[in-house]
């Protein structure tokens, strides 16, 4: 089967593109231009007007000479032109826009449609825009948006098709930002279908990227444009590489024709827009990419959004240099159907731990909100008031409920193997509660929105352009897992006493949890950060004036040490006898957690125990992995936790 490239007549001709998609290198001949639409095409005085009211009065040169190029090339009684009264347009709804012109929201017999307005001022670019609309009315498939029709002889042209009520793919993700990661790689499987459905037809689509994908009402990804933006339009550009560079393959970056293989190359850069939420060799300026990429022979680092390896290897294959190494489209749709498939069953396993922990939380809360509230009226903080309501009648019975039985009950036996794992107390409810609402009452002035803000305004004005610098956020609940699975399966901290050690403490949270929940000698943090550190240092103060006076401690824990010091991590002096060391890492890119793990080989003690969030040590000669666990309701969200020991 012959193959149908759906690009233009030629490829220097293609207009300028926005959002930096397009390379200018050189001179650009600018012909008239119109920002709004067409008077000939819509009356300004009606919100509704038909396509074709007005056309054949149409006064500018450009429309004459449209319409008299259409009257000689275009087919006798085609099936896909579409009667002027059949069609209205939304005025004031723009969808979209591109090189090809702008996209308006219409009507087309009773449905809403897209109606795409291009122009066409020369025979040549006539004959183009037919052969796409051939092209496009043979694409009848789930994945590719669905073609109604065009009405040719109007100014602008316009093509008519299916609406994409949610969007583009990256708007469409973004806005689903709170949903699980199957989705991203459900509807890249989805455009993958797509594509190949094209490729069987000997269709190459010349301009695959996110935009250029759209999503239907019911979350389905749909392939489009596949050619029309490049056009000869409003821009002749000479001696210039132009296009969406970013997903633009190596060769086509050196003024080859498009190939089957190149659209897999721009393929494998969508998948890396639609899993990191950024455009494709972000942070580096476009005129820059053709450079780096032909030149240097240089590919992007691996991103960190890209939870396994294999889900990055799938990139480098189909963004291999060579066209003739790049992956087959058919076993790239076999690994996106196995990644969609392990992050649907994940997301069930969440979505049932989500429900258990809900629904526990639910019935203590609604179970201890009568017994508090006579001694709230005594003016009580709230931890006081829920120990003296509840504790003397507990005391009293010297019994436990049926909860406590369940939640002081042993764990199954450990595994090496990833588990999820739910909210595990080794404590009474009672005491449970008393220490998330201690937790709560630390950090009352500052919520995590101050937080956030510190970090970012402080990162901002540094110019820190890493994300591995955020703001340390833990939730109580799910570090007291981690704690209870080191204690209890793992024999760790046994016996109280001992140091411990956060890395990029941010604003505190984990070491005063950690000062909770054990009996430490001394906890100590270390943050960058002087706005974080400021937050945790006035928290401390806190701790000692208002909590320690005030709530039932151990004396062990009234004479734990609570340190945080201001410093680069890998720069100041660590404890030299932590017994457990933690790293929110989850931000933490790899050149980051490679020279931390460095440090933590030389400063940490043989039987130290050392806790990673999402990424776990890279070093197998100095650490052994205990344990790898799934913890539900992290404050971010639901966190991988890995535990190691120093051997």
């Amino acid at each position: 089967m012959g193959c149908t490239s759906s690009t233009a007549v030629t490829p220097y001709s293609q207009t300028q593109a926005r959002d930096e998609e397009t390379v200018v290198s050189m001179r650009l001949f600018q012909q008239p231009q119109q920002q709004e639409p067409p008077s000939c095409l819509f009356h300004s005085s009606r919100s509704r007007s038909s396509i074709y009211d007005d056309c054949w009065g149409c006064s500018t040169a450009a429309g004459n000479r449209s319409l008299w190029s259409f009257a000689s090339v275009i087919p006798s009684n085609p099936s896909w032109l579409i009667p002027r009264d059949h069609l209205h347009v939304e005025v004031s709804q723009v969808v979209g826009s591109g090189s090809f012109g702008h996209v308006f929201r219409g009507e087309y017999l009773g449905s809403t449609v897209a109606i795409k307005c291009v122009e066409v001022t020369s025979e040549v670019a006539a004959r183009a825009f037919l052969r796409e609309v051939a092209i496009w009315q043979q694409a009848r498939h789930p994945n590719v948006v669905r073609f109604f029709g065009a009405c040719p002889l109007s100014h602008p042209c316009a093509l008519i098709s299916e609406e994409a009520a949610n969007g583009t793919l990256p708007v469409y993700l973004r806005q689903q930002k709170q949903a699980d990661r199957f989705l991203v790689w459900r509807t890249l499987l989805d455009a993958a279908l797509g594509l190949r459905f094209l490729h069987q037809r000997g269709i190459i689509h010349d301009d695959l990227k996110g935009n250029n994908i759209l999503v239907s009402q019911d979350g389905t990804a749909m392939l489009n444009d596949f050619g029309l933006s490049s056009m000869p339009s409003q821009w002749t550009l000479v001696g210039s590489v132009t296009g969406a560079v970013r997903w633009m393959a190596p060769e086509c970056m050196a003024f080859s024709a498009p190939t089957f293989e190149s659209d897999l190359y721009s393929f494998g850069m969508v998948i890396v827009e639609a899993v990191t939420g950024k455009l494709p060799w972000t942070p580096l300026r476009t005129e820059a990419i053709p450079q780096y990429v032909l030149r240097q022979r240089k590919f992007l680092r691996r991103q960190r959004e890209f939870e396994s390896e294999a889900q990055w290897e799938l990139v480098r294959a189909l963004c291999a240099f060579e066209p003739g190494q790049r992956l087959p489209l058919k076993s790239a749709i076999q690994q996106l159907s196995e990644f969609a498939e392990s992050e649907r069953q994940q997301e069930q396993q969440l979505d049932c731990d989500r429900q258990q922990f809900e629904e526990a939380r639910r019935r203590k809360r609604d179970g201890r909100r009568d017994r508090i509230q006579p001694c709230r009226l005594l003016g009580l903080p709230r931890f006081v008031a829920e120990k003296l309501a509840m504790a003397p009648e507990r005391r009293a019975s010297g019994s436990q409920s049926e909860d406590d039985e369940k939640e002081t009950s042993a764990p199954s036996s450990p595994s090496n193997q990833s588990q999820q794992v739910g909210v595990i107390s080794t404590l009474s409810e009672e005491m449970m509660a008393t220490m998330t609402e201690t937790f709560e009452a630390l950090y009352e002035e500052h919520p995590l929105s101050v937080a956030k803000l510190a970090s970012r305004t402080e990162r901002r004005e540094r110019e820190f352009i890493s994300m591995s610098l955020v703001y340390g956020e833990i939730a109580f609940a799910p570090f007291k897992v981690v704690l209870d699975v080191l204690k209890r399966w793992h024999h760790v901290l046994a016996k109280p006493g001992g140091v411990f050690l956060d890395i990029g403490s941010g604003s505190g949270k984990a070491v005063f949890a950690a000062t909770l929940l054990h009996d430490f000698d001394a906890c100590v943090g270390i943050e960058v950060l002087e706005g974080l550190h400021t937050i945790s240092q006035d928290v401390l103060q806190r701790w000692e004036k208002v909590i320690k006076p005030t709530h039932p401690l151990s004396m062990q824990k009234k004479r734990t040490r609570i340190s945080f010091t201001l410093g680069d991590a890998l720069v100041c002096d660590w404890p030299p006898n932590a017994d457990l060391v933690f790293l929110n890492s989850t931000c933490f890119g790899e050149r980051l957690m490679s020279a931390l793990t460095r440090k933590l080989a030389l400063c940490c003690k043989p039987g130290a125990v050392i806790i990673t969030a999402t990424h776990e040590l890279p070093d197998t000669q100095n650490f052994e992995k205990l344990r790898q666990l799934t913890v539900t309701q992290e404050a971010w969200g639901d966190a991988t936790w890995y535990l190691h020991r120093k051997k």
